[in-house]
């Protein structure tokens, strides 16, 4: 893999939070991830297959059940990868140019995020417009699935350079997501008794910005620290 694709300087430290650095840098993670497509393909297949197992294979008959095994299914799907996230760039000392370019990691971080969300979450998205019965539940899951990738990327942080830290980062990441699949399945319960969706809705969209604020700032402090190890050792 080209060396070029791991290493770059941003040209403006003032603008490292600005849109064209946010953009390159996705770029960058969409192009090491099309490099790396077995794996978003790995985990669009795993979906598949345990969302059968648990909707189809064991015969769900009621509408929850079948949203909650499409909510199992697509968590332990968007785990699968969260130890590779930053690893290669802990590897090939990508988390050093970033600290030496700019003060702060939230647009690496924020990119991150949004190719997990784009490679692991938009497939599913695709999928359950086929799946499931109400265009809110779509809904809810696309705003749950965002919350998930930011969930996923500060927890590939937090466990970055620790002894089996995929195992680390997903025993993190699935108590952390159930929020989204709780209020998700709220919507439904409020849906089938004709009440108003605006409680489970209002519910997860403050959980959503809740997440926004303390996951990037979560992984923003534990790749410091992790750079900072590195340049003790």
């Amino acid at each position: 893999m080209s060396r070029s694709l791991y290493f770059w300087r941003a040209r403006d430290r003032s603008g490292f939070l600005g849109g064209r650095v946010f953009v390159a840098l996705l770029r960058r993670e969409l192009v090491l991830g099309w490099r790396r497509k077995a794996e978003w393909l790995f985990s669009l297949v795993f979906f598949l297959m345990a969302w059968w197992v648990l909707a189809v294979a064991i015969e769900v008959e009621s509408e929850s059940g079948r949203l909650a095994a499409f909510w199992s299914a697509y968590l332990f799907a968007s785990v699968l990868s969260v130890e590779r996230l930053f690893l290669d760039d802990y590897r090939f000392g990508v988390l050093d140019v970033w600290q030496l370019s700019a003060p702060s990691l939230a647009a690496p971080v924020l990119a991150k995020a949004s190719v997990h969300f784009l490679h692991t979450a938009l497939p599913v998205l695709i999928v359950s417009l086929f799946i499931l019965e109400r265009g809110f539940l779509v809904v809810s899951l696309a705003l749950g699935a965002l919350g998930v990738s930011l969930i996923v990327t500060s927890v590939a942080a937090l466990s970055l350079g620790a002894r089996r830290g995929g195992f680390i980062a997903a025993f993190l990441a699935l108590p952390a997501s159930l929020p989204a699949p709780l209020f998700s399945l709220a919507a439904l319960s409020y849906a089938e008794q004709e009440r108003s969706l605006y409680p489970a809705f209002a519910l997860l969209v403050a959980w959503l910005l809740a997440t926004l604020v303390w996951a990037p700032a979560a992984s923003i402090l534990a790749l410091d620290r992790v750079s900072s190890e590195g340049h003790g050792d």
